[in-house]
């Protein structure tokens, strides 16, 4: 069935949804009351591309599934205890329990009972992996979302990957609103929960709910923007009484909308004048909530709701506040591109966030009128349609059966269809318009933070690129071996793997002569292969897993290197004069202006980028264990060099230079340190401190209560000690504890640590045995 991408929208009053007064009493049967519709008129103000995000086990997924049901998606709702959540498809997610892919899908939401009258959202909604070795899917699908809902643990507040997910929202300059979930959990404090985001998280927490009750008490919430009460009985009625003079919450309500008139007046000065005007009271809801809107939208204040997820409580008003609060595609930066050539010496945080103001960047407005410009950010390997490309369309309009541009490959290709995407289902449609995001088929090298233009598009436009999306680097390392399969079958299956997810990386180790699969963690990999043998039927079987060290230039070295020899059928004679030295930035190649000048004019271009590509290929890995080597600045200082000398010995003579000048350099590895954190119970947090201090020698910074039973262990550790602690941890605690990494920095092998991880010297020949002997031992090596 081919239907238009436009038919998910309708008009709507963007503040309306603030407006609702008087008294109000309903009770909501949860009765699905949205419909799907095919081809309808819409609006992009009436649209919100959001993602879900937190640290793992918050309860992302299961508050998208309850916004399902809610929206009339799905009658049944599925939980991650079960494995049968529509969003959690893949088998690793069901048997494990988390998310390991984003998923996307697109709801109809209709209104709660206040604000059902003032018109309808849709939501196009993406689910993201909460654990720290899949956050370059959550880093991705930021890249292209317009606004976030930030979920906590309301037992746990602020965790580990809250932290890191916030930094990723905040890279991408994301709008965020506030979900405090699992209220009804043992050891929920909501007004601990603000506090730590208020600690650790870099805007100020508004609330706008506040919960009554805690853990099995919780069964209603303050709503202090409309000042009305929510509440929910067992069978799943919701029922929305108002809070006046009188109501056993009413001195409640006024203390807390104290607060939110203080913290508003701060931020917003069209609010405190309304405030004024009001006697230093909360003015009407129309107007706070515009405050409010104005305040997420311009990252100035961070409002909080809360709820319990599982039960269906609190998640009505969340939606309600992701229609009242979050952006449409209109309200964001325009999308920007600058030339591919430049594009990497522009700030890409502006260029990636429209706020760029630099010459030669070109800025799109959000119009189907205007050229068209997309952004891939995500590739999904389906076994009967082959590679699936999602996109982000700022502008302009993509259709079915056209010829796209790719900027970043230069490169024409072809989209055969056009899905609309609901986790692991697709509908064909025939176009994607402005502000929309859709999975593309028939791109055969379209990859992960490309640009995508019109076919026909202007020489100019063809030139130009998006900023693109930051990559982690991985952090283990393990060599694969596959039986049964032929070498271009496996080679297949891993590119297919690395083309759908980036962060995983794919060498092979000439010394070895083995295939090295590196990623973000132990967990990343195992599931890696995991799905390589769902996918693919390759049954691979790993080598043990190693840290993936690098290697840093502490002094530097010069060289003068002499190339003369034969190549291509001619002599070739040339020198190059190079100089390794420590740098604060990535490893790179700099060509002085005064070099530059010194090449022959007509091959000055062809000189410049040769010696650039074999000093960058001789700066790749370090001499000592070949590992990347990082911060250092290859400078050519001088070279000599007729016109005939050809492209190829120019750039063999600077790799063999580079390579000189390193091997001569003082040179140290290093090691990848983690932030970790572990959950245990109390009973068990003296066994694991013993292990952490004793065998894996970590700085333990504190340790945190989570709720009466758990402690939250904060420690700084070296990732290669490390190294099947899940195992460990499971031995110590009977299976109860479980903890999480984020790698922190990179910091010098001690002498003992070198020690143990470079290879033993060489054992004596009979000639070094015999001249020890005459010497007498006073030469021992």
């Amino acid at each position: 069935k081919v239907v238009s991408f436009g038919g998910f929208f309708s008009a709507f009053c963007r503040c309306c949804i603030g407006c609702g007064s008087g008294s109000v009493s309903v009770v909501l049967r949860r009765l699905s009351h949205a419909t799907k519709e095919s081809v309808v008129d819409y609006d992009l103000e009436v649209v919100r591309n959001i993602g879900i995000m937190a640290h793992i086990d918050a309860g992302k997924t299961t508050t998208t599934e309850r916004m399902l049901h809610l929206s009339g998606f799905m009658r049944s709702v599925g939980t991650v205890d079960d494995g049968n959540t529509q969003m959690d498809y893949l088998r690793d997610e069901r048997e494990r329990g988390i998310t390991i892919v984003s998923a996307a899908t697109t709801i109809k939401w209709e209104g709660s009972p206040l604000t059902r009258k003032f018109g309808t959202y849709y939501f196009n909604l993406i689910d993201t992996p909460g654990h720290i070795d899949f956050t370059v899917e959550v880093e991705r699908c930021l890249r292209v979302l317009d606004g976030a809902v930030a979920i906590f643990d309301a037992s746990a507040g602020v965790e580990a990957q809250s932290i890191t997910v916030w930094k990723q929202a905040e890279r991408y300059n994301i709008p965020v609103i506030g979900f405090v979930n699992k209220m009804d959990k043992i050891g929920a404090d909501f007004e601990k929960c603000v506090s730590a985001i208020s600690d650790k998280l870099t805007i100020p927490p508004l609330p706008i709910q506040w919960p009554l009750g805690n853990e099995s008490d919780y069964n209603a919430t303050l709503d202090l923007v409309q000042g009305k009460v929510w509440s929910w009985d067992a069978d799943g009625t919701v029922h929305v009484d108002d809070v006046l003079e009188g109501h056993k919450h009413f001195e409640l309500l006024c203390d807390k909308q104290a607060e939110v008139v203080d913290i508003l007046s701060q931020t917003d000065d069209i609010f405190m004048e309304h405030v004024l005007e009001n006697d230093m009271m909360l003015p009407p809801p129309s107007i706070t909530s515009a405050a409010i809107r104005r305040g997420v939208l311009s990252r100035q204040c961070f409002p909080i709701l809360c709820g319990a997820s599982r039960r269906l409580k609190g998640v009505e008003p969340l939606m309600d506040g992701i229609a009242a609060y979050l952006p449409s595609p209109l309200e964001r930066p325009p999308i920007q591109l600058a030339y591919k050539g430049s594009a990497e010496s522009h700030d890409t945080h502006l260029l990636a966030t429209g706020a760029h103001t630099g010459e030669n960047v070109l800025t799109l407005p959000p119009s189907t009128n205007q050229d068209l410009a997309a952004f891939a950010f995500k590739v999904v390997y389906d076994q009967h349609r082959g590679p699936l490309v999602f996109v982000r369309v700022y502008s302009g309009v993509l259709h079915s059966r056209g010829v796209v541009f790719n900027t970043e490959l230069h490169e024409k290709e072809r989209v055969t269809r056009v899905l609309k995407v609901h986790a692991d289902d697709y509908e064909e449609v025939d176009e994607v318009p402005t502000g929309h995001i859709a999975a593309l088929v028939g791109l055969k090298k379209t990859s992960s933070g490309h640009t995508l233009v019109d076919g026909r598009a202007k020489s100019d436009l063809r030139k130009r690129v998006m900023a693109g999306i930051q990559l982690p680097n991985p952090v283990f390392t393990c060599s694969i071996a596959a039986e049964g399969v032929t070498d271009k079958e496996l080679q297949h299956a891993l590119d297919c793997m690395q083309r759908e997810d980036p962060s995983i990386h794919v060498t092979y180790d000439e010394e070895t002569r083995q295939t090295l699969l590196s990623g973000m963690g132990e967990l990343h990999l195992e599931i890696t292969l995991s799905r390589m043998k769902d996918m693919f039927n390759i049954h691979i079987t790993p080598g043990p897993m190693k840290v993936a060290y690098r290697e840093e230039v502490v002094a530097p070295s010069a060289v003068k290197h002499h190339l003369h020899r034969e190549m291509g059928g001619s002599m070739q004679d040339c020198t190059v004069n190079v100089r390794v030295e420590p740098s604060s930035e990535p490893t790179h190649v700099f060509i002085s202006d005064d070099v530059n000048a010194s090449f022959p004019e007509e091959k000055s271009s062809v000189f410049a980028e040769s010696l650039r590509v074999g000093g960058d290929n001789g700066s790749e890995k370090g001499p000592l264990l070949g590992n990347p080597l990082m911060n250092c600045c290859v400078v050519l200082e001088g070279i000599s060099a007729v016109p005939e000398t050809s492209a190829q010995a120019l750039k063999t003579c600077m790799f063999e230079a580079v390579q000189k000048a390193l091997k001569q350099a003082e040179i140290r590895i290093l090691q990848p340190r983690m932030a970790l954190e572990v959950v245990v119970e109390e009973s068990d947090v003296g066994s694991v401190l013993n292990d952490l201090n004793s065998e894996r020698h970590a700085f333990v910074r504190e340790v945190e209560m989570k709720g009466e039973q758990e402690r939250i262990v904060k420690a700084e550790v070296a990732l290669a000690t490390m190294l099947g602690y899940s195992s460990s941890l499971r031995a110590l605690t009977s299976g109860r504890g479980n903890f999480s990494m984020e790698f922190s920095h990179y910091e010098p092998l001690t002498q003992t640590e070198l020690d143990q991880l470079l290879p033993p010297p060489p054992p004596l020949n009979e000639h070094d045995e015999v001249e020890e002997i005459k010497d007498g031992g006073a030469n021992k090596p």
